[in-house]
């Protein structure tokens, strides 16, 4: 008598055998992949938790804005990062662990499109330019714990020759900006 799972199975031959274990083989992939996508619903619940716009004055006039969604996988573990937009300069940046989402803190970056892809398990961040001085900078965030934190910086307008110098560097990166309204889960689509 053969055992399976530890538990007696009656079988004929050795055939009937390895069809169990390839059915069961086959259910076991089935449950792992939908598990290898359970972050799916989980960003589209926080993404409910997000409003569809907020406003933005300038002057004394006021737009809204939608917000925004992309995925991008930082850490590069096969399971992407969900990255909200707000407001043209609030970011948030959750991580799925296998069972809990974990949100960063937010992040605050001067810039509506900043994000930009960085080689290893890094992300490029071009922010600053505020104030009488301008100074504008590109740091390196990466996931540390499930949570983006700052790695260092790659170039500053107070190091560099000029700000074409600081564009250039930028322009040899590939951006991040694949943003799409919250309400459009094209990118949580199986």
């Amino acid at each position: 008598m053969r055992t399976l799972l530890n538990k007696p199975v009656h079988c004929r031959n050795s055939a009937m055998l390895t069809g169990l274990c390839l059915c069961l083989i086959h259910m076991y992939a089935q449950v792992n992949a939908t598990n290898s996508n359970s972050y799916i619903e989980r960003y589209k619940a926080i993404l409910l938790q997000h409003p569809e716009f907020t406003p933005f004055s300038w002057g004394s006039n006021t737009i809204y804005i939608d917000t925004e969604y992309t995925l991008y996988d930082v850490d590069k573990n096969g399971i992407p990062e969900l990255i909200v937009k707000e407001d043209r300069s609030k970011y948030y940046i959750y991580s799925f662990n296998g069972t809990d989402v974990i949100s960063s803190d937010v992040c605050y970056w001067s810039y509506d499109e900043c994000l930009y892809e960085y080689e290893g398990n890094e992300i490029a961040i071009h922010d600053g330019g505020m104030g009488n001085m301008r100074i504008e900078n590109v740091s390196l965030y990466s996931m540390v714990n499930n949570k983006l934190v700052w790695s260092g910086e790659l170039m500053s307008t107070e190091e560099c020759s000029s700000f074409d110098e600081l564009y250039s560097f930028l322009d040899s990166l590939t951006p991040i900006n694949d943003f799409l309204p919250i309400t459009d889960y094209s990118h949580l689509s199986n």
